[in-house]
């Protein structure tokens, strides 16, 4: 089951890396520098998705980093579809945003406890 989820943690970023490539095309002659920030993410995230196939063990920090771009490229593409004026879909945006950066703070707290433990250090709480 879990090297189920890693896969699709890994083809999320594929996915979500054509959306926002398909949208920064789309939007190229209306806003331009928008569109090449949202170009850029979409650039990242297809390479985070290349290292994670070539990558057998599954990197922390490279999914941490994976969500953070990912959060970015939504922002933008929100902002975009909002200069548009488009009612709902920008607000879905953000919210999966807001999403995509809870779970890089979660995850980027949950290594940071694993790295702590494994240091080999004593903890405040050990020591009395």
């Amino acid at each position: 089951m879990a090297h189920k989820k890693s896969k699709f943690e890994k083809i999320q970023f594929l996915l979500l890396s054509i959306v926002l490539f398909a949208t920064a095309m789309n939007r190229m002659d209306a806003y331009p520098v928008m569109a090449y920030i949202i170009m850029g993410m979409s650039l990242i995230l297809l390479l985070f998705f290349i290292l994670g196939f070539v990558k057998k063990k599954k990197n922390h920090q490279l999914q941490v980093a994976g969500f953070i771009c990912e959060s970015i490229g939504l922002i933008f593409t929100a902002f975009v579809f909002l200069k548009d004026g488009k009612v709902f879909i920008p607000y879905m945006f953000i919210l999966a945003a807001m999403g995509f950066f809870l779970a890089a703070t979660i995850g980027f707290r949950r290594n940071r406890k694993k790295k702590i433990k494994n240091s080999g250090f004593p903890s405040d709480k050990t020591i009395a």
